[in-house]
C-alpha cells in the first residue's frame, strides 16, 4: 500500500516537471508529439483533439518524457539554441517553484520560533517581520538546494568525503509508513516537505550534465554552439553513454530497493 502512494506522488512530481517542458515547447512553437508517465510498453493513451498530443501511461511506473518533434518545422532542433535552453530548464524550474511555494505554506503556517538566516544575508533582512523573512526563506532554499546538490554530488563522487544518498520508491514508501501514526496535520506537514525534498532532488539530478537528462541536453547544446557537427556527434556518443549509466543506476538503486523490500 505505501508503495502505491509512494509511486503515485513520485509520479505526480515527474508529471508536474514533463508540464513544465510541455509549456515550454508550446510556448516556442515545438511542436509536441507524445507526453508520457513512466517507461517501457504502453498500457493505455489518449490523442487529444486540438493540439493531436499523445498522451499515455506506460508500464514502469518511473520517470516520463515530453517528446518533441525532431525533424522538420516545428522540430526542436528548428528552434533557437536559446528556445531549448529555457524548454530544458522549464522542468526543473516547475519542480524547484513547487518546492518553494510548499516551503513557504509549510512556513506561513508552522512558523519557526527564530528564523536563521546566512550571515550574508541577514543584515539584508533584518527589518523584515519575522514570518516573512521566514517565507523568503522557505521559497529561496530549494533554488539554493537545486544548484547546490549536483556540485556537492559530483564532488563526493571524485573526491570522496559526504554522499549523496540516492533512494528509490521503496525508500519513499518507508518514511511514508513513518507517517502513519502521525495527526493529520502533522501528516499532511511531513507530506508537504517530502515532495518539496523530492520535487528539488528531482530537479538537482537533472542538472547533472548527464545526456540524456537536462543538463546533459544543455551541456550538448554548448557543445554544437562550440564545435558545429562535431559537438553534434560528441553529444550522441555522451547521449549514448549517459543512457547506459543511468540504466546501471537504476538497476543498482531497484537491487539495493528490493533486498530491502524483501528483509522488510
Amino acid at each position: 500500500m505505501f508503495i502505491l502512494v509512494a509511486l503515485l506522488t513520485i509520479n505526480v512530481i515527474v508529471a508536474i516537471h514533463e508540464l513544465g517542458h510541455l509549456l515550454a515547447m508550446r510556448r516556442y512553437g515545438v511542436v509536441i508529439k507524445e507526453v508520457s508517465l513512466g517507461f517501457g510498453p504502453k498500457l493505455f493513451g489518449w490523442r487529444s483533439g486540438s493540439s493531436r498530443i499523445q498522451y499515455s501511461l506506460r508500464l514502469l511506473p518511473l520517470g516520463g518524457s515530453a517528446k518533441p518533434k525532431m525533424k522538420g518545422r516545428g522540430s526542436l532542433p528548428r528552434a533557437s539554441r536559446m528556445d531549448q535552453l529555457k524548454i530544458y530548464l522549464a522542468g526543473m524550474l516547475f519542480n524547484v517553484m513547487t518546492a518553494s511555494v510548499l516551503m513557504v505554506i509549510l512556513m506561513a503556517v508552522n512558523p519557526p520560533a527564530k528564523c536563521s538566516m546566512p550571515e550574508p544575508i541577514a543584515p539584508l533582512v533584518s527589518w523584515l517581520p519575522p514570518m516573512v523573512a521566514c517565507c523568503l526563506k522557505g521559497f529561496a532554499f530549494p533554488f539554493f538546494a537545486w544548484l547546490a546538490t549536483p556540485v556537492f554530488a559530483v564532488h563526493a563522487l571524485f573526491f570522496g568525503g559526504g554522499g549523496v544518498e540516492v533512494i528509490g520508491p521503496v525508500g519513499v514508501a518507508s518514511m511514508f509508513k513513518g507517517y502513519a501514526t502521525m495527526s493529520f496535520g502533522a501528516y499532511m506537514g511531513s507530506l508537504a516537505l517530502l515532495i518539496a525534498n523530492i520535487s528539488v532532488a528531482l530537479a538537482a539530478m537533472n542538472l547533472l550534465p548527464i545526456p540524456p537528462l537536462d543538463g546533459g541536453r544543455i551541456m550538448v547544446l554548448g557543445l554544437e554552439k562550440l564545435f558545429g557537427r562535431v559537438g553534434t556527434i560528441i553529444g550522441q556518443i555522451l547521449t549514448l553513454l549517459g543512457v547506459l549509466a543511468l540504466l546501471v543506476l537504476i538497476v543498482y538503486v531497484s537491487g539495493i530497493e528490493i533486498r530491502q523490500l524483501i528483509h522488510s
